[in-house]
C-alpha cells in the first residue's frame, strides 16, 4: 500500500469519526429541543409571533451523504467546461450573451421555458439542470443540478441567470459537477416541520417575519484536498424587515449551518 492510499484511508476514517461524533452530539442536543417542542405548540407560537408560513410537511425522506472528486467540480468558460478551482464563494466567471434572451411572457410574467430551451440547445451539460427559484429583487433566475432528485444549493452545481432592467437574460454563470458517489447507506431525514421548529426554537425566526421558501437540497459540508462531501440540508429563505436571510439546517442531524444574508434592502435593490 503506497503513501497516497494510506493517506486517503486515514482521511476517510477521520471523516467517518467526525460524522459519528457530530451526529452523537447533535442528537443529544436535539433531544432537549424535541422535549421543548413536545411541551408547546410551536406552530401556534409562530402564529402568535405573526410569522407567516405555508403548511409544513411532516414527511421524513431518506437520502445518503454523497461525495465527489474535486477534479470533477468545475466552471464554464466560453461554453467549455474547465475544471479550474472555484473561490470560497463558489463563484464562476460570468458569460455575457451576444444578444439578450427575452423571457418576458407579459409585463409582469416571465416564461422560464425559454431558458429551458436555451439550456438544452446552447449550454454544455445544460440538460442536467432544473429550475430552483426566481429572485425578482436581485433579477436572478437559479437552476441547479440534481443528486437523487434533490438540487445542489451551495453554488457548486448551479447556473445563475442575470436579468437586465427589461427582464432579459444578459449573462449567466455556471458551475458543474460531473459525478457523485454515495458515501453510505440512506439515512432518515428530519422533516420540513422539524427543521422549521429548530429555526424557531433557536430564535432564527424573528417576529413578523415570513418563510419565503423551504427546499430540501444538497450542500457541501466538507472539502478535503482531493474530494468534497455533500449532505442533505433544509434550505430556508426568511424575510424580515425587507432583508432576506438564508438559513441551512443539516437534514440528517438538525445542525444549524451559518446563515447567509442573500438579499439586501429592497429600496437599495430597486435603485
Amino acid at each position: 500500500m503506497d503513501f497516497k492510499q494510506s493517506k486517503l484511508i486515514l482521511m476517510m476514517a477521520f471523516l467517518a469519526l467526525n460524522i459519528f461524533l457530530g451526529y452523537f452530539y447533535i442528537e443529544r442536543r436535539n433531544l432537549n429541543q424535541t422535549s421543548i417542542a413536545d411541551r408547546i405548540n410551536v406552530q401556534q407560537e409562530m402564529r402568535n409571533d405573526n410569522i407567516t408560513f405555508d403548511s409544513l410537511d411532516d414527511i421524513k425522506q431518506s437520502l445518503p451523504l454523497v461525495k465527489t472528486s474535486n477534479s470533477e467540480v468545475g466552471q464554464l468558460e466560453a461554453n467549455e467546461i474547465t475544471f479550474s478551482p472555484l473561490t470560497n464563494s463558489n463563484s464562476a466567471k460570468p458569460i455575457s450573451l451576444v444578444s439578450p434572451l427575452d423571457i418576458r411572457k407579459s409585463k409582469n410574467e416571465l416564461d422560464f421555458s425559454v431558458i429551458d430551451k436555451f439550456l438544452k440547445e446552447e449550454v454544455n451539460e445544460g440538460t442536467t439542470y432544473q429550475f430552483v427559484s426566481y429572485y425578482p429583487i436581485k433579477r436572478e433566475v437559479v437552476y441547479a443540478q440534481q443528486v437523487n432528485q434533490v438540487p445542489i444549493m451551495d453554488g457548486t452545481g448551479q447556473i445563475t441567470f442575470y436579468l437586465n432592467s427589461q427582464n432579459e437574460v444578459a449573462s449567466y454563470t455556471q458551475t458543474v459537477i460531473k459525478q457523485f458517489k454515495s458515501v453510505e447507506e440512506k439515512r432518515v431525514l428530519i422533516s420540513e416541520k422539524k427543521a422549521t421548529e429548530i429555526l424557531y426554537l433557536n430564535n432564527l425566526l424573528p417576529r413578523n417575519s415570513e418563510i419565503v421558501s423551504s427546499t430540501l437540497a444538497y450542500y457541501r459540508i466538507l472539502k478535503l484536498e482531493n474530494m468534497s462531501v455533500y449532505s442533505p440540508i433544509w434550505y430556508f429563505d426568511i424575510k424580515s424587515d425587507d432583508i432576506i436571510t438564508s438559513h441551512r439546517i443539516n437534514a440528517i442531524n438538525g445542525n444549524i449551518i451559518t446563515p447567509e444574508v442573500r438579499k439586501i434592502n429592497e429600496e437599495m435593490e430597486s435603485n
